[in-house]
C-alpha cells in the first residue's frame, strides 16, 4: 500500500482540545517510523505507529524544506507509541503537565523465588497464583507503600491472601478472582481500583471496597448483576462489565458519583433505561437490545460516548442533538455509512472523532474536512 507520507513530510497532529501541534517525519516510511514533534518551543522525537497518517487523521501538509535526513540521528531501540496516546502525551506537554504514563512492567512471583529486580519508573504488576511466603509479602508490601502505580493481581489459590493485603498502606490497585473469595473478608480501605474476573457468590462482599472509585468486572456468561449492589459503592465513578446479566440497570441513576458506563456484551433487559442515565462518559459494544438512540436526544451531561457493534441499530440521527458532545468513537457498525456520521463535522464541541463505518476510505473523508484527535479511553 503506498504511503501519504515520505521522509521529511511535515503534518498536523490535532490535541483534543481545539489546538493542533506540528510534527515531521525522520525516518522510515512503513508502520513504525521516527517522528518529531514541535511543542512547547522544542522537539520531541519519538517511534510511532503510522496508522493517524494512514488513516489521514494527522493531515500532511507538505515537504519540509531543505530536510536532511542526517540531521536526525536514528533514536535507540524502543517501544512504538500509538497515536493517541502520542497525542495526549503532546497535549500534557503542551499544556505543561505531566504526561501520562504508558509503560506497565507485568512479573510473574512464585513461592520461594526471589522477587525479580524492579525497574525506577513506569507502572509495575506483581501477580502470583499460589501463596507467598511471609519474607516475599512483607518485600511486597514495601514495594506497594513506597511506589506509586503497584498493581497486585492475585488468581486462583492466591487469592486466600487477599486478606493479608487489606491492611497494606498504598495499595491502591487490585485485581481477584472472584470464584475464590470467602466470607468474611477484612475492609480494604485504600483500594481504588478493584478488577474482579467472574462475579461474586456473596454480593455483599462489595461492602468490603468502600473507596473503591473504578470497578472492572469481567464477569462472563450471564451472572445476574444487580445495579442495586453497585449503586451502593458509595465513591463509584467508573463502572465496566464484561459479560453477565445487568439487572435493575436504572438503580445506577441513585449512585452518587457514577459518572461513566462502559458495558461489552452484558446482558440488558432495557436499553433506554441505560441511555438515559446521567453519565459524563458511556461506551457500549456489542449489545443487541440497543436498536434505537432516541433515549439520547438532548441529554445533557454526555461528554464522551462510543458506540461498537451494535449491529441492529437504526440509525445515528439523535446524536446531532448532544450539543455539549467532546468524543465520538462508532466503530464495529457496517451496515452505517460514514456519511451517517457527517453530522459530526458541525458540532463545535467536538474534538475527539473516530468513525470506522463503512471502510477507511469513507471515514477518511471526515477527517480530511477537520482535524479531530482520537477519543480518549473511557
Amino acid at each position: 500500500m503506498k504511503r501519504p507520507y515520505r521522509e521529511g513530510s511535515a503534518f498536523l497532529v490535532p490535541l483534543g482540545d481545539g489546538r493542533a501541534t506540528a510534527g515531521i517525519v525522520t525516518r522510515g516510511t512503513h508502520k513504525a517510523i521516527e517522528m518529531a514533534f514541535f511543542v512547547a518551543g522544542e522537539p520531541w522525537r519519538v517511534r510511532c505507529s503510522d496508522r493517524a497518517l494512514v488513516e489521514e487523521r494527522w493531515h500532511v501538509v507538505g515537504a519540509m524544506p531543505r530536510f536532511c535526513r542526517a540531521d536526525w540521528p536514528p533514536l535507540a531501540d524502543g517501544d512504538v507509541f500509538e497515536p493517541g496516546w502520542t497525542e495526549r502525551a503532546l497535549l500534557a506537554k503542551a499544556s505543561g503537565d505531566r504526561v501520562p504514563p504508558r509503560d506497565l512492567r507485568v512479573h510473574d512471583l512464585r513461592g520461594g523465588a526471589p522477587l525479580p529486580p524492579m525497574p525506577d519508573d513506569g507502572a509495575v504488576r506483581l501477580q502470583w497464583r499460589s501463596p507467598l511466603g511471609t519474607a516475599q509479602l512483607e518485600r511486597i508490601r514495601y514495594l506497594v507503600a513506597t511506589r506509586p502505580q503497584t498493581q497486585l493481581r492475585l488468581s486462583c489459590a492466591a487469592c486466600s491472601q487477599a486478606g493479608v493485603l487489606a491492611a497494606w498502606e498504598g495499595l491502591e490497585w487490585l485485581e481477584l478472582d472472584a470464584a475464590e473469595l470467602t466470607t468474611p473478608l477484612p475492609v480494604f480501605p485504600q483500594v481504588r481500583e478493584l478488577r474482579l474476573r467472574g462475579w461474586l457468590h456473596d454480593a455483599s462482599l462489595l461492602e468490603c471496597f468502600p473507596g473503591v472509585t473504578t470497578l472492572r468486572v469481567r464477569a462472563g456468561g450471564r451472572a445476574p448483576i444487580d445495579g442495586r449492589m453497585l449503586a451502593a459503592l458509595p465513591c463509584l465513578k467508573r463502572l465496566v462489565l464484561r459479560g453477565g446479566a445487568l439487572e435493575n440497570a436504572g438503580a445506577l441513576a441513585s449512585a452518587p458519583g457514577l459518572d461513566a458506563l462502559d458495558l461489552g456484551a452484558t446482558v440488558l433487559s432495557d436499553g433506554e433505561t441505560v441511555l438515559r442515565l446521567p453519565l459524563r462518559a458511556l461506551r457500549l459494544s456489542q449489545i443487541p437490545v440497543i436498536r434505537s438512540l432516541h433515549a439520547l436526544e438532548r441529554h445533557l451531561t454526555l461528554r464522551a460516548l462510543a458506540l461498537d457493534g451494535l449491529t441492529f441499530l437504526d440509525h445515528l440521527r439523535p446524536l446531532e442533538s448532544l450539543d455539549r458532545l467532546e468524543s465520538l468513537d462508532l466503530r464495529g457498525m457496517w451496515h452505517l455509512s460514514a456519511g451517517e456520521a457527517g453530522f459530526a463535522l458541525a458540532m463545535p464541541s467536538l474534538y475527539r472523532l473516530r468513525a470506522d463505518l463503512g471502510g477507511r476510505r469513507m471515514s477518511a473523508q471526515l477527517y480530511r474536512r477537520r482535524l479531530f484527535a482520537e477519543p480518549l479511553p473511557l
